[in-house]
């Protein structure tokens, strides 16, 4: 099983990768500005470019919850009272996923990508 560095190294090859393309296909665009084909294509390439870059995002965020859970887990860190009060449950227990990524977005750390939902309880983090 691939490791959250894994994760965030392969996420942001393809991110390189898509910014290449993306470039070449903009500069293949200017140079004929006339070809419709080529517009699109530059689009296309730039869409993709931005879609891994959410995907860096998304795996840069996840690896930091599950970072910060497992200073919850080992006692490094203090659960936060207030946020044990407001966190969505999850088998009777509140969620320690959505608990990590409410710490960090309190301490300033790391703000949860658009989207994101707890892969304990499902709950996102407002």
């Amino acid at each position: 099983m691939p490791t959250f560095a894994d994760l965030v190294s392969e996420a942001e090859q393809r991110l390189a990768k898509a910014k290449v393309d993306a470039t070449l296909a903009r500069e293949d665009s200017k140079a004929k500005p006339s070809d419709r084909h080529l517009r699109i294509e530059a689009e296309l390439k730039s869409e993709e470019a931005a879609k891994a870059g959410r995907d860096v995002s998304f795996w840069r965020y996840e690896s930091d919850v599950e970072r910060e859970f497992q200073r919850f887990c080992d006692g490094d860190v203090v659960v936060d009272p207030v946020l044990w009060a407001l966190a969505p449950r999850h088998g009777g227990e509140p969620d320690p996923y959505w608990l990590a990524a409410a710490s960090l977005v309190r301490r300033g750390i790391a703000t949860p990508p658009k989207g994101w939902r707890s892969s304990g309880s499902g709950e996102p983090f407002k």
